[in-house]
């Protein structure tokens, strides 16, 4: 996906930014004394999106921690439950301007000088100097602040994920993109930079999170499935009058419904759903967990919680319209994904700007009627299998 001059300008503003914050914490680390350099095993990794981005690192904080790596990570602090507690030293809470969902607040002043931010940038002002910053989405954003934390080196993706916006060699050491990976392998190649290679490329998994007392979709009378609705991306939703003709169809089944949404997301869900079934809200990760898991076959479009059913093994049909595929593709042999971006040259794309029709366009080539015969099949042989 191309972007406009604008973003490319304020990207090359940023790098230049960079490349100073970069000379200056090389020089900071040099100048402390050899007694006080106890952070060259530390690793401090950002990510401050969406839930499907922490689950895609758990493989990776978990090769690093096997290599014997701290690992700080700075990222909202509502995910903290995806990583289990033992994989990592230190969990930095941040609410970045630029990860807001909604394009008219993302580069608002008022939200860089608000008491939040600066509370959060003050912390990265005094973390000791010396550690190695990742940064797997290859934002100049967050390799910049990689640099004001202190680290003396930092690794950066090669492009911005789904744009066609390069890294500059001189920002940062490139960990090179692979347009044929799904997200998680990609975030593995960064500890083969830092030379952990052992161990198998195990796929993210929240079975950490199952306790021995919740209830299992073989806990159920009949079948459970689970509807899912809502995205940040509105490019990525499903039609309201699309997700009523599956619905209408499904009630004359021999199952239960259950449909889920995220917290502030009901109104939302209720508008998708066209008020027709009782929406329950989930309020955390652990919570999430405990709702899917419940589930025979989960139909979701591409949503964080579509990346805890993938790393629970629960059956999935997801819908996808413009996501980038292979990167956000479920890797379960339990998934099965419905699309036609080979229909549309401009998919597969962020769904903003100019590409925001095309977004829409796309999820409306999968038909209720593709979803259901879909569903049927996978109810005939789901199982509960983790």
């Amino acid at each position: 996906m191309s972007v406009s001059i604008r973003h490319r300008l304020g990207h090359f503003f940023l790098s230049s930014l960079a490349v100073i914050a970069k000379i200056y914490s090389q020089i900071k680390f040099k100048l402390t004394d050899i007694s006080d350099r106890n952070n060259c095993n530390r690793i401090i990794l950002i990510e401050p999106y969406g839930m499907g981005d922490i689950i895609s690192l758990q493989p990776l904080i978990e090769k690093l921690h096997s290599c014997g790596y701290e690992v700080t990570i700075i990222a909202k602090e509502k995910w903290k439950e995806i990583i289990p507690v033992e994989h990592v030293k230190e969990w930095i809470g941040c609410e970045v301007p630029w990860s807001n969902y909604h394009p008219k607040s993302k580069y608002r002043l008022n939200s860089i000088f608000s008491p939040k931010f600066r509370r959060f940038f003050r912390l990265l002002l005094h973390l000791p100097p010396g550690s190695i910053g990742f940064d797997t989405r290859g934002d100049i954003r967050s390799v910049l602040l990689l640099y004001l934390a202190g680290c003396r080196v930092v690794y950066s993706l090669s492009q911005y994920i789904g744009l066609d916006i390069n890294m500059s060699p001189i920002s940062a050491k490139l960990i090179t993109y692979n347009r044929e990976m799904r997200r998680w392998q990609q975030n593995n190649e960064f500890a083969k930079a830092v030379g952990c290679n052992s161990g198998h490329d195990a796929s993210p998994s929240l079975k950490h999170l199952i306790k021995r007392h919740d209830k299992t979709c073989g806990s159920t009378t009949r079948k459970l499935v689970g509807i899912l609705p809502v995205a940040p991306w509105e490019g990525r939703r499903w039609p309201s009058n699309y997700w009523k003709v599956f619905l209408d169809e499904l009630k004359n089944w021999n199952v239960d419904i259950l449909v889920l949404c995220g917290p502030g997301e009901k109104r939302t869900a209720i508008g998708l759903t066209n008020n027709s079934l009782p929406i329950r809200e989930s309020h955390s990760v652990q919570e999430w967990v405990l709702e899917l898991n419940k589930c025979h076959v989960v139909v979701t479009i591409d949503s964080g919680p579509m990346h805890i059913c993938d790393s629970l093994n629960i059956s999935l049909i997801v819908l996808v319209g413009p996501s980038k595929m292979p990167l956000w593709l479920p890797v379960s042999k339990k998934a099965r994904v419905l699309h036609h971006q080979e229909n549309y040259e401009c998919a597969p794309c962020l769904q903003v700007g100019k590409y925001e029709k095309c977004g829409y366009e796309c999820i409306r080539a999968v038909k209720p009627s593709e979803a259901l015969n879909a569903l049927k099949k996978m109810l005939s042989v789901s199982d509960c299998t983790l």
